[in-house]
């Protein structure tokens, strides 16, 4: 199950349990969307720069009609901005985070189509596509955002490439393409056997020479892995894979790397295998710590599905000896998601709030942080039911 299809009609089947909890953070709605021109379904975090929040959205039916943008909020009104309607370039939804080059903003688009990268300057609005995926070798589905290093953009596809997970899918990708001549490459091409893993949905991180990365499933289990690739020659090591059980399995969100560990969720496994978990999954999730040098994976919490919250597509971030991140289930009322903290010595996890649907539902994208305050995208929820844009004081 990718980590973009996670939403509330998946709570379908799952019993009630309702849990009182009283926030003491503060947590504001800065932009609700309505689905229409404005887009919605945001599941990529924001980028901030100067006051605005950036960010990208969309979502898809069977026949490929989409309401997908590139947005702009301003982080103190929450006036939002429309940059750009994808269905004017022909691209469909875009699930990853924008990252700036120069004056410019860099993203992806997937689905209804291979997949593009595209530039869009958010002062003049234009946009032009600087790559557009052939569904072969070089990958099809960009599903995250990408990162800049040594004058290239760095990214995964989710499926494509040259090597086959079943007979029509590839395992998926490492791409690279030319910041000044949009040349791509592609870096690394994943087996999805036993030896390395498939379908990469996160973004990359770059830490001292190598690329890091995890894969929604492949591996020995089949449910996921982490890797790291030397981004000199390529070569591709996987550092743990993941066996559903306690130790989680799925990661599908960007890690982040702190003092020689690589932080980062999945989506489900983890020591609770409550029954309220089981809706075609296994275990409500888990954060987990895999240390860089000798691969060994401790699973820091597993989510129970109840005051805690259950399934983190997000990724992690690190703010002041903690880290923060959201959950798209919990219970607070109704399955709507949390957000949390885990202090990463202890384990010990704090749910600072809980969606009500009102305020927004499911957040998937990755939180950052800027002036003591927190800004998130929620996928769903909200006044017109197509998420909202939030910001959140700890």
């Amino acid at each position: 199950m990718s980590r973009k299809l996670l939403s509330l009609s998946m709570w379908s089947a799952i019993a009630s349990i309702v849990v009182s909890q009283t926030d003491a953070q503060t947590l504001t709605t800065l932009y609700n969307f309505k689905g229409g021109t404005d887009g919605g379904g945001t599941v990529g975090s924001l980028t901030y720069q100067n006051g605005f929040l950036f960010g990208a959205n969309g979502s898809f039916s069977s026949n490929c009609s989409c309401y997908g943008t590139v947005f702009k909020v301003d982080a103190s009104s929450g006036s939002e901005t429309v940059l750009h309607d994808f269905a004017l370039s022909g691209g469909c939804a875009s699930y990853g985070s924008l990252i700036f080059h120069g004056t410019s903003l860099i993203g992806t688009t997937s689905l209804c189509g291979n997949g593009t990268v595209f530039r869009i300057n958010p002062k003049t609005q234009a946009f032009n596509t600087i790559y557009s995926f052939t569904g072969g070798a070089d990958g099809w589905g960009p599903d995250d955002g990408l990162i800049l290093e040594g004058g290239a953009f760095y990214g995964t596809t989710e499926i494509g490439g040259s090597r086959k997970c079943d007979p029509d899918l590839g395992c998926g990708v490492v791409f690279k393409i030319d910041a000044k001549t949009g040349v791509e490459s592609t870096v690394y091409t994943f087996n999805g056997g036993m030896t390395d893993g498939a379908y990469p949905e996160a973004a990359l991180i770059y830490d001292s020479g190598n690329f890091y990365g995890t894969t929604y499933g492949g591996g020995p289990a089949g449910v996921g892995a982490v890797f790291k690739i030397n981004a000199a020659t390529g070569s591709e090591s996987v550092l743990y894979f993941f066996t559903g059980g306690s130790d989680g399995g799925g990661p599908a969100a960007p890690l982040i790397s702190h003092r020689g560990n690589l932080y980062g969720t999945t989506v489900y496994g983890g020591a609770n295998h409550a029954y309220y978990c089981t809706t075609g999954l296994t275990g409500c999730g888990t954060v987990f710590m895999v240390n860089q040098s000798t691969g060994a994976e401790t699973a820091l919490h597993s989510f129970t599905s109840q005051s805690d919250g259950a399934y983190p597509s997000s990724g992690l971030i690190y703010q002041g000896g903690n880290l923060y991140g959201s959950t798209i289930g919990g219970y607070g009322g109704s399955v709507t998601g949390t957000i949390y903290k885990i202090n990463p010595s202890t384990g010990t996890e704090t749910v600072l709030h809980s969606f009500t649907g009102a305020d927004g539902a499911s957040p998937q994208g990755q939180m950052i942080y800027n002036s003591n305050v927190f800004y998130g995208t929620t996928s769903s929820g909200g006044s017109g039911g197509y998420g909202t844009v939030f910001k959140f004081t700890p």
